[in-house]
Order: structure tokens, then C-alpha cells, then sequence
């Protein structure tokens, strides 16, 4: 007898929501471990395909009009987030690459970049370098700086601060990022003044660790070592583990997303995060005409 979808979606949710390895899930969802392995693949790209253009864009002028009010609120005006970096280790990193993929903690892993909000929103996700590089390296191929430096994102939205009015928001980061305008870093002096602002700095940067602590709770998958052999399948899964956590936080902040086609099963999917995962993904799966056959 043939597996049903919502057999499947089980089992693939279980890999992602715990990081089980598919032979420990078999017992739970009586499917073999390629078949698991087959349907996380497939659903991941499914999530990642229908999605990601929906709830992991780039903020329009009206999302970073709400951004900076929110920081500005909490004492930061022209802010648009917080950028960091974070390593997923590569259990299953082929013999080849380890000279390449392995870091500072003689490690093989892959690097993830976020760029996250005060409500942990991930407005830029970008994941497939290797552990080899820091924050700063891989600033130099992150779509979302090339996309600063070239000057076609942020557009001009007027702040003021300190009776000074500015036309370009900026981004917290830590002390590894050059000093550009649009990377604002902990202040090193020792006046008062300025040990105030890096003690309010860091304490409201911490938006871009948080994120992680979110990501790795909510999908465990990005906490354990990856069990999967090719770079590919490791930023599939990571993005669709990005694109899911979106969708929690768009729900839960109460905020309709960008009108798109087909947005029928994407509204089933968020509601299915409240009630009956399972049940709501396989609707939403159907709908699209999607099979994990």
C-alpha cells in the first residue's frame, strides 16, 4: 500500500523540528530511510520554491518605514536590523572538502548570514560559504551588501538624530564589520558618553543572536551536525527552515503577507502552525498539486 502525503509531511517535519536522522524516524512514520530522505528533499524545495519569494524578500519602503519607527522607539532611529553570523557544522562533509570547510574549531561547517528585526523577522538569509571564512569575509559576497554598496537597497527614507536629518538607514553589528555608514558597531572610547552607547548598542544587538537561539529551538535540524553530503541540500533545508520561521513570526505579530498567487495554501500553512501542523500542510501540499511519491 502507498504512503499517503500526510504521512510523509510527518516524517519530513520530524528531520527538520528535531534533527532526527531518517533511520530513527522510520519506526515513528513506517517509511524506509530513503523514502524520509526523499521527502524532506522534496518538501524542502517545495517550501523553498512556492514561498521563499513571499516571506523571504526584500523589505519594501513601507517594511523599513515600520522597522525604523520600531527602533526608534527603542532609541535607535534610522535602524533596519541586525546582521551577524552564525556556523552549521557538516557532520557528513565529503574527505575533499574538509581543508575547505573547516574553521577555527577544527570543524567542517557552512556559514549562515542573517539580517533580523526587533520581532526576529528574517529580512536576509544567505547560507553556502564555508567555515573557513569569518563575518567579515563573508560580507564581500552577501547579496544584501553588495546590494548596499551598489546603492540600489536601502531607498532614502528621512531620520533625524540629533537635530540632524538623515537619508540612509544602517544596520547594528558587532566589532568585526568595517566602519561604513551603514554599519554602526560598539563604540571603543572611554568617555561616558560613549560607554552608555555601546552598553545600549550591544544590549539592542542582541536581536542578531537571538535569532539563532529562535532558529535553533523552533528547528533543531540547524543545531545538529548536518547529515547531508552535498552543499545544496544543506542551503535548501536551511532556507526552508528560514522560510518557515517567517511564517510563525508573520502569524504571530498578526501582519497579512504581500498578496501573491496561490496565497490560499500559504494561509493554511501559517494557520497550521497554531493548530494541527500535520493536518494543514497536507491540505496545503495538495492544493499546489505537490506529490512526495
Amino acid at each position: 500500500m502507498q504512503s499517503s502525503t500526510l504521512q510523509k509531511v510527518a516524517a519530513a517535519l520530524r528531520v527538520l523540528a528535531y534533527g532526527l536522522p531518517a533511520d530513527e524516524v522510520d519506526e515513528y512514520a513506517r517509511l524506509s530511510d530513503s523514502t524520509i530522505n526523499e521527502t524532506v528533499h522534496r518538501f524542502t524545495r517545495f517550501v523553498v520554491e512556492k514561498y521563499k519569494p513571499v516571506y523571504l524578500r526584500e523589505p519594501t519602503r513601507a517594511d523599513l518605514q515600520r522597522i525604523m519607527d520600531d527602533y526608534a522607539d527603542a532609541g535607535f532611529p534610522g535602524c533596519m536590523g541586525c546582521v551577524d553570523c552564525s556556523h552549521w557544522v557538516w557532520r557528513m562533509c565529503p574527505v575533499a572538502f574538509h581543508g575547505q570547510y573547516q574553521g577555527k574549531s577544527k570543524k567542517r561547517s557552512i556559514v549562515m548570514e542573517t539580517v533580523a528585526d526587533k520581532d526576529l523577522y528574517l529580512w536576509h538569509f544567505y547560507i553556502g560559504l564555508p567555515g573557513t571564512m569569518n563575518d567579515l569575509n563573508v560580507m564581500a559576497f552577501s547579496p544584501f551588501f553588495n546590494s548596499m554598496t551598489s546603492g540600489s537597497f536601502p531607498p532614502a527614507i528621512p531620520y533625524t538624530v540629533n537635530g540632524v536629518e538623515l537619508t540612509l538607514p544602517y544596520v547594528l553589528c558587532d566589532g568585526i564589520y568595517p566602519k561604513w555608514t551603514i554599519l554602526i558597531g560598539t563604540s571603543t572610547g572611554e568617555s561616558e558618553k560613549e560607554q552608555y552607547f555601546a552598553s545600549r548598542q550591544e544590549g539592542r544587538r542582541k536581536d542578531a543572536e537571538r535569532i539563532y537561539a529562535y532558529l535553533f529551538q523552533e528547528w533543531n535540524v540547524l543545531e545538529q551536525p548536518a547529515r547531508f553530503r552535498r552543499v545544496e541540500t544543506l542551503v535548501q533545508v536551511g532556507t526552508c527552515c528560514a522560510v518557515l520561521h517567517n511564517m510563525v513570526v508573520s502569524h504571530r505579530r498578526k501582519e497579512p503577507a504581500v498578496p501573491q498567487p496561490g496565497m490560499c495554501s500559504a494561509a493554511l500553512l501559517i494557520f497550521s502552525f497554531r493548530l494541527c501542523p500535520l493536518f494543514f500542510l497536507f491540505i496545503s501540499c495538495s492544493c499546489s498539486h505537490v506529490t512526495c511519491s
